[in-house]
């Protein structure tokens, strides 16, 4: 089923849901009205994750982190942008953006993270200093933003030194949205 606007959904209660003097208002149409409310306020996700150790090597230019995987959840149809680095939203929509991953790299490197979105850096940044090579450090990074259109979001890594072979491991490149149809 199509996610209604506010509108939308409005029209459909006025319609299957009029004064049952005639006793039209069945079980179907009752549950197919139920639907289209709950879809309209169901969050959605796209989610990248790192399930196997990636080791990178990271320069003081951002690269884009690939993942071993994507899947995606809810009505808000979120695709594989491509190559399992990227994560594509086709309609407007509140989303929350979250990386968070396990690093290691050589002791006292920096490690930046950068949302991208339609290949343009945003100010949603992370970064964390590196205890060595066998010494993991956790990496969280977060942000809420209001997304006018469909979007391409890409999640890119970099170093404070170039060469720095860095491994990434137990991480997740999330983003949830909540529809903007579901505000009036």
């Amino acid at each position: 089923m199509a996610r209604k606007s506010i509108t939308e959904l409005n029209a459909l209660i006025a319609s299957n849901l009029a004064d049952n003097v005639n006793q039209s208002i069945t079980p179907a149409i009752l549950r197919s009205t139920l639907a289209a409310i709950n879809d309209v306020f169901t969050p959605s996700q796209g989610r990248i994750k790192i399930t196997t150790p990636k080791i990178v090597t990271l320069g003081q230019a951002f690269i884009n982190i690939v993942g071993d995987s994507f899947e995606s959840t809810g009505l808000v149809q979120y695709t594989d942008g491509g190559g399992i680095g990227s994560i594509f939203c086709d309609q407007k929509a509140l989303t929350r953006v979250t990386f968070v991953a396990s690093l290691s790299a050589s002791q006292g490197r920096t490690i930046s993270v950068a949302l991208y979105i339609d290949g343009a850096v945003t100010t949603a940044v992370g970064s964390c200093v590196t205890q060595g090579a066998t010494e993991q450090v956790s990496l969280t990074a977060s942000t809420l933003l209001y997304m006018p259109a469909a979007a391409n979001f890409e999640l890119r890594a970099r170093a404070d030194t170039n060469n720095t072979s860095t491994t990434i491991t137990n991480g997740y490149f999330l983003c949830e949205s909540q529809p903007v149809l579901a505000f009036p």
